[in-house]
């Protein structure tokens, strides 16, 4: 589970072992930069989000609505950057099924 955005994903059984780089401000969670995966698939995913509004337009960013009230409903976000390693290295035996998983990821999360 996301600590930034709520967002719960369930993860593939048997991941690959990894090393990764951690940002040490725990605030929104654990946040790795970048890692590399026990069959030395390496990926980064240290970026600043940023976009233009024509971009945003076709493909807006999926926001994290808090529960409000009694009856209200929390609505996660989508996949954010802190997420992304995690989500992605431990899966993948190559930089080709890396991107492969990562589309299919923001396909049907979003990213925030």
């Amino acid at each position: 589970k996301s600590v930034a955005s709520h967002l719960t994903i369930d993860l593939p059984e048997n991941p690959l072992q990894y090393t990764m780089a951690p940002n040490v401000n725990r605030e929104n969670g654990l946040w790795p930069t970048c890692g590399i995966n026990s069959l030395n698939v390496a990926m980064t995913a240290s970026e600043t989000i940023t976009t233009n509004p024509r971009v945003m337009g076709a493909d807006p960013y999926v926001v994290y609505k808090k529960k409000e009230g009694k009856n209200g409903v929390e609505t996660p976000g989508g996949i954010g950057e802190e997420d992304l390693v995690a989500l992605v290295l431990p899966y993948i035996h190559s930089a080709r099924e890396g991107v492969k998983r990562l589309g299919e990821l923001l396909e049907k999360y979003g990213a925030k």
